[in-house]
């Protein structure tokens, strides 16, 4: 298995650990290899660790005769049935080229969408963006998806994406979370007989040992960028009640003057409906911020694969407001387990936050709903859907 980063607190790397609890848990044997930059220290034990001889550059997406003579190695003493890439698009296609010559069946599984979008997310400002799956790389430039300056390095991440897309077409099997997931592998060529859908990575034990509460606020938390809806906030909230209450999670302290002006939001933290919270540091610090929430304020808008706060928040029994887009659409049922709103309908998004905020029988409700959905995405049967995938 080759993941993005295979140990620390990042949404990718505790995908991966997900990702390996699992299959240690169905019985499989599992080697992971990685970048020579990575420690693998907190991996779960059980799965051997082996550093690469280098740092996975994106030349060697061409050729690289030391990382395939290593690789060669590994393969020797190892005897891999599968080669598993997970997370985004960094894992050099040379190794799965020659994991295919090998004998060796190729699976991937993509937690963002960098395998056809420059942006990664792939989102605009009017929406989900699924064109360049479809016509690689023209949408790009004429939506200008680079950024000024970075042409060059636009150039070089879509012959990787060139690169690494041929192996998913010719790829033993490609997996997804959900139908909106595998649909776009379909749309960037791949069969619909390599298609495989299997249960979401994530791992939510560390959850447990939380008591829900209720502060009476919404959290909003995640990257402030427009992939993730943080240019409709404004909207949103000036829609609201005054009396809605709603907290953003920053990271770092420094970030937040930046943000307030780029997204409009100075007049609602001058009244004291928007509170930004930063300084959360540790997981703890995060999942407490989370516990004690309302509710979730969930603005993604792309096509997503069930973002880690998500999970989190369905796990917690929080009632969620979100977009129909990607993977939140085929998971999310409006008034039952969340409420939905359709894409762009920012008058339904806030009439159905002021509707919770007001409302704790419905809040107790779509809460309850959501911990049963989010228990059923990681249960035995859903664990299990990894055999049935890799066949």
């Amino acid at each position: 298995m080759i993941p993005d980063i295979p140990d620390g607190n990042s949404s990718g790397a505790l995908s991966a650990s997900a990702t390996v609890k699992q299959l240690l848990s169905l019985g499989h044997e599992v080697y992971i290899i990685g970048r020579s930059i990575d420690t693998g220290s907190s991996l779960p034990e059980g799965a051997t660790y082996q550093p690469a001889p280098t740092n996975f550059r994106w030349y060697e997406h061409f050729s690289s005769p030391k990382l395939v003579a290593w690789f060669d190695q590994l393969c020797d003493a190892f005897n891999p049935d599968y080669l598993l890439m997970i997370g985004g698009i960094q894992k050099p296609a040379t190794l799965a080229r020659r994991a295919r010559r090998r004998g060796i069946k190729t699976a991937f599984l993509f937690y963002i969408n960098d395998f056809y979008c420059t942006r990664i997310y792939a989102g605009l400002v009017k929406g989900p963006c699924t064109a360049c799956a479809t016509l690689p790389e023209l949408p790009a430039l004429k939506n200008r998806c680079y950024s000024p300056g970075r042409f060059a390095q636009f150039i070089k991440s879509a012959i990787v994406r060139a690169l690494v897309r041929r192996e998913i077409r010719k790829a033993h099997r490609v997996l997804g979370y959900s139908k909106s997931q595998t649909a776009l592998h379909a749309l960037t060529g791949v069969a619909s007989s390599s298609l495989a859908q299997v249960s979401f990575q994530f791992d939510p034990s560390d959850l447990d040992d939380w008591t829900p509460s209720d502060d009476g606020y919404f959290a909003i938390t995640g990257q402030a960028i427009l992939q993730k809806g943080f240019h409709l906030l404004a909207a949103i909230l000036a829609r609201l009640p005054p009396t809605v209450r709603v907290r953003m999670s920053i990271y770092h302290a420094q970030e937040a003057n930046g943000i307030i002006d780029r997204f409009g939001l100075q007049p609602f933290c001058d009244s004291g409906q928007l509170e930004l919270v930063h300084n959360l540091r540790s997981r703890s610090d995060y999942v407490a911020f989370l516990s004690r929430a309302r509710g979730l304020i969930l603005t993604s808008y792309y096509p997503t694969t069930g973002e880690f706060v998500l999970q989190e928040a369905l796990y917690l029994g929080k009632p969620v407001i979100a977009f129909d887009v990607g993977a939140h659409a085929d998971i999310l049922r409006d008034g039952d387990n969340a409420m939905v709103a359709a894409t762009g309908d920012l008058n339904d998004f806030a009439d159905k936050i002021a509707r919770l905020d007001k409302d704790a029988e419905l809040r107790r409700n779509i809460g309850d709903r959501a911990r049963r959905s989010a228990l059923s995405f990681y249960d035995a049967a859903a664990v299990a859907e990894w055999d049935t995938a890799l066949i």
